[in-house]
């Protein structure tokens, strides 16, 4: 009769929305056949962010566990199955997902809130890699074998500067040298 017609779609789309949630669930959710990947986290949820998340789910080495931003707007959206969480709960992630790695994902940040941030890093037992200039996302070059460590003059906030030989060889030479606050 005619209610066949109702019926058969609705089978249909329970079949089809079925087969799609299985298929997300065992690409996304299911672990990880290979259990030698290093858990990251990236800060930072922009465009550059969002670049380096869709790399890092095609990588073999690595495995996205995290997204931070402290954009309120992207707090608790989800990027590439993962969720955009605040820069305070970054202690609390770091534990219990284990994070190894905290790459940061903005180019385009000042000396001065990088400084922080770095400081902020420091405290906890991951290692902090950063992306490449901009330029290098905007050409789109960006992949996860561009990402650099973060380097001591990263930390220190401020241009370094030379030391000069013959004031060090006047003072120092041929003396003890107690260096605090390093």
């Amino acid at each position: 009769p005619r209610s066949i017609f109702p019926i058969n779609w609705f089978i249909s789309m329970i079949m089809i929305l079925g087969v799609r949630y299985f298929a997300h669930w065992s690409i996304y959710l299911f672990p990880n056949s290979s259990k030698n990947t290093i858990p990251v986290a990236i800060f930072g949820a922009g465009q550059a962010g969002v670049m380096l998340a869709e790399s890092i789910q095609k990588s073999d080495i690595y495995e996205l566990k995290a997204i931070f931003d402290d954009d309120k707007r992207k707090i608790g959206t989800v990027i590439n199955s993962e969720t955009v969480y605040s820069p305070s709960k970054i202690e609390k992630l770091i534990l219990t997902k284990k994070l190894k790695i905290v790459l940061l994902a903005i180019p385009s940040l000042g000396k001065s809130y990088r400084y922080e941030l770095l400081k902020n890093l420091s405290q906890f037992p991951v290692k902090v890699m950063e992306l490449p200039s901009v330029e290098n996302i905007i050409d789109g070059r960006v992949s996860i074998d561009d990402i650099k460590n973060v380097r001591v003059e990263d930390m220190l906030g401020r241009k370094s500067v030379k030391p000069v030989e013959g004031l060090l060889d006047k003072n120092i030479k041929g003396k003890n040298v107690l260096i605090t606050g390093a």
